[in-house]
């Protein structure tokens, strides 16, 4: 960090001002409070242990724990003008970037942990101490969960994808829409403390979507729940859905593709190698690394091994012939399969659910674009402003456009086209 010399002269003024004051009241001590020896030594101790958090200023920006920006500093004097908040914003500074503060936080984390009986959580999470199921509590997803979506709500997102398949339509593209199903109402037995609306919200949503729209919108809840009876459909400690939730949710999306493209045919299971394994992979990764548990980061808990399940992983025998190239970002891939039973090609765009999606959806295209909107650049509320993605998505050409998210993301849809943009 840079301070200016004006911060500087004030910040040494300040520490020489202190360290005599302190030397005098140590010079007296003995003397003038007739202490002992012993005393003195402690109070020595207790004065250099208030300069360790001090003795290593980080200089991080965000932080992966706790998933947030950090305080950024502000001087006392900048550009000729006193800042009279001074002190509250340097105690939010180096409350952020003290040292030895990560260590503070994963002590207390454990004992909150160690403490809590039925339950732990945080703002963002919580877990079942008892089941080791884990479940978000942002505000976003709440609003969802538990006030559930106004008509007003229902309407303005149904006109906003309208104007998005417009514009699909107008560049003849296919569009579709893929909803994955919420954790939460999945698993509905196992969310305590969380209040839930009885009835599932995006039911109504999508209800309105397919009686007043001629959008192709896909919500495969009552198979995936279904299926949810023999295998786990959801990771216990993150909030995405499994590969195999995930192809579920494929299947039905091909039934309605294959209406529109009669030389297009479904993949079967036949072409994969089903496997389990107690990881969390959510990050598709080249080199196939297993990453993930975003709750239990969200809980404080990262270092904490609860990886007591198997999940099913799907890996296409024939992925030799799938070359993929990193464009930009991790999060936006070009996929091309030399194998393709058809000449399609698919430009997949939506949240993090396209991740899990995309570890066995390019073996069905000749061509495909995965571009990941809440890639961590832009607001949550913008992450669905369409402009943004109109070019990427023309230069590419697609035959079809797969948009995918999951039921608990309803606030970006209201912003897809502002009102300035109409």
């Amino acid at each position: 960090m840079k301070f200016d010399i004006l911060n500087f002269i004030v910040i040494l003024v300040l520490s020489i001002l202190l360290s005599c004051k302190l030397s005098n009241y140590l010079a007296d001590f003995k003397s003038v409070k007739n202490c002992s020896r012993l005393d003195i030594v402690f109070l020595l101790i207790f004065f250099i242990l208030l300069f360790i958090p001090m003795s290593h200023i980080k200089k991080d920006n965000v932080s992966k724990a706790e998933n947030r920006k950090l305080a950024v500093y502000k001087p006392f004097i900048k550009d000729g003008k006193i800042n009279y908040n001074f002190g509250k914003d340097f105690d939010k500074w180096f409350n952020d970037r003290f040292n030895l503060r990560g260590e503070v936080i994963k002590a207390y984390n454990f004992v909150k942990y160690t403490s809590a009986i039925n339950y732990y959580e945080t703002p963002r999470a919580f877990i079942n101490k008892k089941t080791n199921w884990c479940f978000r509590l942002d505000k976003y997803a709440q609003e969802v969960l538990k006030n559930g979506i106004k008509k007003e709500q229902i309407i303005l997102a149904a006109e906003n994808l309208s104007k998005y398949n417009d514009f699909c339509n107008k560049n003849n593209i296919k569009l579709y829409i893929l909803i994955t199903p919420s954790k939460e109402f999945l698993y509905k037995g196992n969310t305590y403390p969380i209040l839930i609306k009885d009835k599932d919200n995006y039911k109504g949503f999508v209800d309105y979507i397919k009686e007043n729209t001629d959008i192709k919108i896909v919500y495969p809840f009552d198979e995936i729940q279904k299926q949810a009876k023999n295998e786990f459909m959801f990771f216990k400690t993150d909030h995405h859905w499994t590969d195999y939730a995930a192809w579920f949710g494929y299947l039905e999306l091909a039934e309605e593709i294959k209406k529109d493209f009669h030389s297009y045919k479904p993949m079967s299971l036949d072409e994969f190698r089903l496997v389990k394994n107690k990881y969390v992979y959510v990050i598709n990764t080249l080199d196939k690394k297993y990453l993930g548990q975003t709750l239990l980061s969200d809980l404080g808990l990262k270092d904490k091994k609860v990886l007591d399940e198997d999940y099913i992983y799907l890996e296409h025998k024939d992925d030799k012939n799938l070359e993929t190239t990193i464009k930009k970002i991790r999060t936006t891939r070009i996929y091309n399969y030399k194998n393709s039973s058809n000449n399609l090609s698919v430009f997949l765009i939506g949240n993090s659910m396209t991740e899990n999606l995309s570890h066995f959806l390019p073996y069905n295209f000749k061509r495909m674009y995965k571009r990941r909107i809440n890639d961590g650049h832009v607001k949550y509320e913008d992450e669905m402003k369409m402009k943004r993605y109109e070019k990427e998505i023309l230069d590419f050409k697609p035959d079809i456009l797969i948009l995918n998210f999951d039921a608990r993301y309803f606030k970006p849809i209201l912003n897809m086209y502002p009102k300035e943009e109409k």
